[in-house]
């Protein structure tokens, strides 16, 4: 069995339906479509009311089952709206001079204060 080749974001998207497994609300926006309409990317990640966000790389080339690439790529935290464009040209940009269509940026809600949990 070979499994499909997936995104960070889609591998994220695909663990919501699991009892056990936990991900932050995101959205997800492949080159292709920012590059067709970045307002109506916009306009959602505005929609979501986030006081600030994480625009996190999700190329291809990351992630995948021989290799993870962690951190090849550009991800921004602490990003308000108002600077929200810049830093997903920031992060797509990150990718090289010639992007995949399929490429994409996920934007999370940027978390405060975690409590972190330590088990035994």
């Amino acid at each position: 069995f070979i499994m499909p080749s997936l995104t960070k974001a889609q591998t994220l998207n695909s663990l919501k339906g699991l009892h056990q497994a936990k991900t932050l609300e995101s959205l997800i926006c492949s080159y292709e479509k920012w590059k067709q309409s970045p307002e109506s990317f916009l306009n959602a990640a505005q929609e979501k009311n986030w006081p600030l966000f994480i625009v996190r790389s999700s190329a291809t080339t990351e992630d995948q089952e021989n290799y993870s690439n962690a951190g090849k790529y550009t991800s921004l935290l602490n990003v308000p709206l108002s600077s929200l464009n810049n830093a997903i040209e920031t992060v797509f940009s990150s990718y090289g001079k010639n992007i995949p269509p399929k490429d994409e940026v996920l934007l999370q809600p940027m978390l405060l204060n975690v409590l972190r949990y330590r088990g035994s």
